[in-house]
């Protein structure tokens, strides 16, 4: 991160992340390992971050294409237990997608990464926790209706992470984005954030996929299910 002529506000940004992924410790999250700062005349700080040699889900679609219905449970089993501890530690991540799964050397092991937009939440118990900015985050695509429509404080995080993974499971059951028949941005978020409708479900997917995709797409975020309950799911409890 090149430092000289930020302001003030954004370097709180950053010491802010910096404190976010230093108090995280799951084996589904990439870890923490350190800060290094370079003043004079590079002016540049770098966050060290445990290194991924299976590279993330996006790029192993671009490679491979599609994943198979049992590898796309074992991503999304691991995916959900870090979102959990996130959850119960009161984090929200805001941008679950596949190009923020990283994965381990033989492809089996998946964490989660990139917690520029995560945000510590004001409640960390109870049955919602509120986003303390009003600002939407995250990727447009992978973006729950109620993000994109700003529904402000009583808008729940913790739904809305959960939107995005029925939105990363599509992404690897077909290896294209959510709402990927739409060529334009602008007209994916209209119909996500106003149009009563769902994804298209993965034709490679069975009755168990299509039943978890339900629960993650339902668009009030008070029906939609925590991560815990989904861990319960049929699609990924044998994962």
């Amino acid at each position: 991160i090149a430092t000289e002529g930020l302001k003030g506000d954004d370097l709180k940004a950053i010491v802010r992340e910096i404190t976010l992924i230093q108090s995280l410790h799951h084996p589904n999250l990439t870890q923490y390992v350190g800060i290094e700062y370079a003043s004079a005349p590079t002016h540049k700080l770098s966050i060290f971050m445990e290194f991924a040699p299976g590279g993330s889900v996006r790029q192993l679609l671009k490679a491979k294409g599609a994943l198979d219905e049992s590898i796309c449970a074992s991503y999304i089993d691991q995916v959900l237990q870090g979102l959990e501890y996130l959850h119960t530690n009161g984090i929200a991540h805001r941008d679950v997608k596949g190009a923020n799964v990283l994965l381990s050397h033989d492809l089996a092991g998946a964490k989660l990464a990139d917690f520029g937009a995560s945000k510590r939440t004001r409640e960390v118990s109870g049955s919602t926790l509120h986003a303390t900015g009003g600002h939407a985050k995250g990727t447009p695509l992978w973006m729950a209706p109620e993000v994109i429509k700003s529904t402000g404080p009583q808008n729940s995080w913790r739904k809305a992470d959960v939107w995005s993974v029925g939105c990363t499971i599509i992404e690897m059951a077909t290896g294209r984005p959510p709402w990927s028949q739409y060529s334009n941005p602008v007209t994916a978020m209209y119909h996500i954030a106003c149009v009563e409708e769902l994804p298209e479900m993965p034709s490679s997917l069975g009755s168990a996929g299509h039943d978890f995709l339900v629960l993650c797409f339902d668009r009030d975020p008070k029906l939609r299910p925590e991560v815990s309950a989904l861990l319960l799911q049929r699609f990924v409890a044998a994962a």
